[in-house]
């Protein structure tokens, strides 16, 4: 049977409600009794899924790929691959974003390290930021202690070429203005998706869904990639179909579209 990744925010979570809808709780329930695989696919590191809607993460699913591909995760939530940011490039990221006055955060497999030198910015996010996650570390040799995964700068845009040209060996992974996910070139949703095929059984020819610019790569390879109305035109651009918004059942109305419900 075939398997079908859903990207999170944007996605399965509206970015007004941050909650699942009903309709597309249902719709996957649904899909699991026709006898679907089902996985996640997002940007999200393990430590954030507790903060997520209690209706998405009780869900029975059988895979999580976590951190833009970097953190493979089987139903029990055992990781089966993972995938590492050098400590060498976790340094030169370090001592660049030293040199700004940005917020950046540094994903480890269960903690989140973050860091500003500016006191202000660092207590408006340290209010914002859930405190079972938020941690300010005392110096780099602290974050090094741990694998990172991910890092997170709240840069603009416009900033993400400045910030690889210091560290050569990470990409960006954008899907909003307000901050980047930096992981290794080598890594990406779709590699992290071909290692839970691979090692979890799943169908080669599997099926997504999502709508940020960390979905391209993903929605490209699919046998059948699903951008969600919300997308922006550069994925909708590479999908072979564009369904509704996130906030008008876009996931139920494609499952219907292709007779899978």
């Amino acid at each position: 049977m075939k398997t079908i990744f859903f990207d999170i925010d944007g996605t399965l979570l509206s970015f007004q409600t941050h909650r699942i809808s009903k309709q597309t709780l249902q719709s996957l329930y649904c899909l699991k009794e026709k006898g679907f695989r089902l996985a996640l696919a997002s940007g999200r590191p393990p430590i954030q899924l507790p903060t997520l809607d209690s209706s998405l993460m009780s869900f029975p699913w059988d895979g999580y790929v976590l951190m833009n591909g970097q953190y493979v995760l089987n139903e029990k939530k055992e990781c089966i691959y993972e995938l590492p940011i050098s400590k060498n490039s976790v340094k030169k990221a370090f001592d660049y974003m030293a040199k700004t006055e940005a917020f950046c955060a540094y994903f480890a497999k269960d903690q989140s390290f973050h860091v500003c030198r500016n006191k202000d910015v660092m207590d408006q996010f340290k209010k914002r930021l859930p405190a079972t996650y938020f941690y300010e570390p005392k110096s780099l040799d602290e974050i090094l202690e741990k694998p990172i995964y991910q890092i997170c700068p709240y840069i603009p845009k416009e900033q993400d070429s400045l910030f690889l040209k210091a560290v050569p060996a990470l990409k960006s992974q954008r899907w909003t203005e307000t901050f980047a996910d930096m992981i290794p070139k080598e890594g990406g949703k779709s590699e992290g998706i071909e290692k839970a095929v691979e090692l979890l059984g799943f169908s080669k020819d599997w099926i997504c869904f999502g709508d940020g610019g960390n979905d391209k790569t993903m929605i490209q390879k699919a046998e059948l990639g699903i951008a969600m109305g919300n997308a922006s035109e550069e994925v909708k651009s590479v999908a072979d179909y564009v369904t509704a918004n996130v906030d008008e059942e876009g996931v139920t109305k494609a499952l219907e579209h292709f007779g899978f419900l």
